[in-house]
């Protein structure tokens, strides 16, 4: 039996996984954001160590980790034996070896001063090889080998160079190493061989690039290269070799090229990881285009490079990465961020959206099946995106290509998801779920953000964006007719508007409020109990306001700014009486992108660019990181109850929490008006009956027999107001 007291605000939910994504949706491990420089991994992916300032191990795949050589500094780089048991770390402040999992060290400090490039490990962890960029005097650096575990350590004859990666086979004997450049700097350096554990090295046929990475097959057969450029700054492709090194050949072929600078052949790659097969491939780079915008590109090979995937694009610099044995769980550290895996059992999956838009808005229908998105302006192709639809949660998704508000910045749907805006230049609606629009009598300008009611007779829009001021401009006709939101402000630029299922209560950002001497003011949240009639200065703080959203009832409003008035990043306020009042509490300031609302406003979610996304569910009193993958965090949906979110990346994809939520007690709103008093509650909280009783301490509760009404997908119940006090609750067998 289920029973909802008005009174009550509850919510139990049991989160729980479905279909966990496979590889390339990477989400953060359980690692502290720190400068990170180095990680490795045991075969089975389980034990993990990383370093930077200081140096921390995981036992559980990342889940946990523990502080293992605290200060090590001096840019240490990490390898670990197969089983995780036997570790080392190579810093300019000494070499550090464990024979236990780090449960103790030997240090080494006679090779202090040295700037490494990277360390490599044999199967038992008995023979190492490290490469230095430099010597301590900044001279062209050496190669080394260690056949006690890292205990003592001896110079080859390997030429030196300005080294910057190392790999080798499963038993040590089969070395490769690659340079940055060559001993004047000048130009790109060379791939060197070994098959004597270092005794000998001879150069390869590889081409004279920057080299940055290496890895190798546990028999040292397949090796995979990767250059960070020509020695020129010129972008390269990945070089495989299938034959120990004796020849390479350059991987161009990438399966998902969007555009022909997001390819295999056209980017500065950093880092690769390799299965013990060698088939299985993770190459990380970085994408450069006309602005110097540099995203954080992912790619995938499942046949030893011969054909790539490029999976993700992010805002990240890579440090390193690393491989389980057979490919499946692959972990990258982020140097100044965390370490992430995509190997997590995690709530969340790649939407079917195309993953090559910069995404501005998402909006879904009450249950969440039905979801618009706006594509907005594409920064690497100079073309306006379009507006796609799902009606299946994402699997699929649909452009749609008449629209003139092609490139539009904001889009928004009613409960059911059959009424859709889309805003851009112009404004257009559709009343049949996207599948005819018209454009409506607006004004052209520059709409960034809309609402709609249930029945999709309010409507509103707001102009502005970073640098463009405008108004607000309400419809009360299901958008045939069109009016200046009453005193609303015209001087600012509007960021987001946000309306209560029956239209009448609306709440509106801005992003500025006018401009200065010294560039734009900040904006101020402003708030109508109307429709739009007329506007009232909310109590928060100025700031860049980024976004805003509702509960369906108006009553329980949240924003989050991306910057404060001072230009400090931004906070994130709630409300919980329709905006007469405002708190905030000690949220990580962010440059918050969006922020969205469940139904009933307990549930919440607010998400950054930087990447950080974040959960309430007590109306925004207090709020906890979610688990998400990594992602420049643009906008934000949720469906009615709270249990999906949707979130889009700036440059990227779409994403989707695949959670199932127990369901919650369903709200039970009174309201009073006359000699009435009328209570409602959602109609998708099926078999719930009103009841009603004078004493809260009696049993006595007896059904309400008034007839309900349907009225913007809520049950409505009226009752006349009486002088004695009545309880009401909501009750299942």
């Amino acid at each position: 039996m289920k029973n909802q007291l008005l009174s009550l605000a509850a919510f139990c939910s049991l989160f729980t996984a479905i279909n966990p994504v496979s590889a390339q949706v990477w989400t953060p491990t359980g690692a502290p954001l720190a400068g990170w420089v180095s990680v490795a991994s045991s075969a089975d992916g389980t034990k993990l160590i990383a370093s930077g300032d200081d140096t921390y191990v995981s036992t559980n795949s990342g889940s946990t980790w523990s502080l293992n050589l605290p200060g090590v500094g001096g840019y240490p780089y990490v390898a670990s034996s197969t089983n995780g048991a036997k570790l080392v770390v190579m810093s300019g402040n000494g070499i550090f070896a464990s024979a236990n999992s780090g449960g103790s060290w030997a240090t080494n400090t006679s090779l202090n001063g040295m700037s490494w490039g990277g360390v490599a490990s044999s199967a038992d962890g008995t023979k190492l090889v490290a490469v230095a960029n430099a010597d301590p005097d900044d001279n062209p650096g050496s190669i080394y080998v260690s056949t006690d575990s890292g205990i003592t350590w001896n110079p080859t004859s390997a030429p030196v160079n300005y080294w910057s990666s190392v790999a080798s086979s499963a038993d040590g004997t089969r070395l490769v190493a690659v340079a940055m450049s060559d001993t004047n700097q000048a130009n790109g350096g060379p791939i060197y061989i070994s098959t004597d554990s270092g005794n000998t090295w001879n150069p390869t046929t590889a081409p004279i690039y920057s080299w940055s990475s290496v890895a190798s097959s546990a028999d040292g057969t397949r090796l995979v290269a990767a250059p960070m450029n020509d020695g020129n700054g010129h972008p390269v492709p990945i070089y495989t070799s299938m034959d120990s090194g004796t020849t390479w050949n350059a991987n161009t072929t990438t399966t998902n090229p969007a555009y022909s600078n997001e390819s295999m052949a056209a980017n500065y790659w950093s880092h690769v990881a390799s299965s013990a097969d060698g088939t299985k491939l993770t190459a990380f780079g970085q994408l450069e285009d006309e602005w110097n915008i540099h995203a954080g590109l992912t790619a995938i090979s499942t046949n030893a490079g011969t054909n790539w995937t490029i999976t993700t694009s992010l805002e990240m610099t890579w440090a390193s990465a690393a491989s389980s044995a057979d490919g499946s769980k692959v972990v990258v550290a982020v140097n100044g961020d965390g370490i992430y895996t995509d190997a997590a059992t995690t709530s969340w999956a790649l939407a079917g959206a195309p993953a090559t838009n910069f995404w501005q808005s998402i909006a879904a229908s009450e249950d969440g099946t039905r979801l618009v998105a706006a594509a907005g302006y594409n920064y690497f192709t100079g073309q306006n995106g379009p507006v796609y639809l799902s009606t299946n949660s994402g699997a699929t998704w649909a452009l749609v290509p008449a629209l003139n508000t092609n490139g539009a910045q904001g889009v928004a749907s009613s409960p059911d998801g059959t009424k859709l805006v889309a805003a851009a230049e112009y404004v257009e609606i559709s009343t049949n779920s996207g599948a005819t629009w018209h454009l409506t009598s607006v004004t052209a300008s520059n709409w960034v953000s809309a609402a709609v009611s249930s029945n999709g007779s309010t409507l509103a829009v707001v102009c502005g964006g970073a640098l463009e001021s405008g108004p607000i401009y309400v419809s009360t006709n299901s958008g045939i007719t069109w009016a200046p939101g009453g005193n609303a402000p015209t001087a600012g630029g509007w960021s987001s508007v946000a309306c209560s299922w029956d239209g009448t209560k609306m709440v509106a950002a801005q992003n500025f409020s006018s401009f200065g001497y010294y560039g734009a003011v900040p904006g101020y949240i402003y708030i109508s109990t109307n429709s739009g009639s007329t506007w009232s200065l909310a109590s928060t703080p100025s700031g860049r306001w980024a976004s805003v959203a509702s509960s369906s009832d108006g009553t329980r409003l949240v924003a989050v700014a991306n910057e404060d008035k001072n230009g400090n990043q931004g906070l994130i306020y709630f409300s919980t009486n329709s905006g007469l009042t405002w708190s905030s509490n000690n949220v990580v300031p962010q440059e918050w992108s969006s922020v969205a609302s469940s139904a009933d406003g307990t549930k919440l979610v607010a998400v950054a660019n930087t990447g950080l996304m974040l959960i309430s569910t007590n109306s925004g009193t207090t709020w906890a990181t979610n688990i998400a993958p990594i992602a420049a965090w643009q906008p934000v949906a949720l469906s009615s109850d709270g249990s999906k979110i949707i979130a889009g990346s700036y440059y990227g994809s779409i994403y989707i929490s695949q959670l199932v939520q127990a369901a919650a007690p369903p709200w039970l709103s009174l309201s009073l008006s006359g000699n009435q008093a009328f209570l409602t509650w959602p109609t998708n909280a099926a078999g719930f009956n009103l009841q009603q009783n004078t004493n809260l301490l009696s049993t006595n509760w007896v059904t309400v027999t008034n007839q309900s009404v349907i009225t913007n997908l809520l049950y409505q119940v009226t009752v006349p107001k009486t002088n004695r006090q009545n309880f009401y609750r909501l009750k299942t067998p």
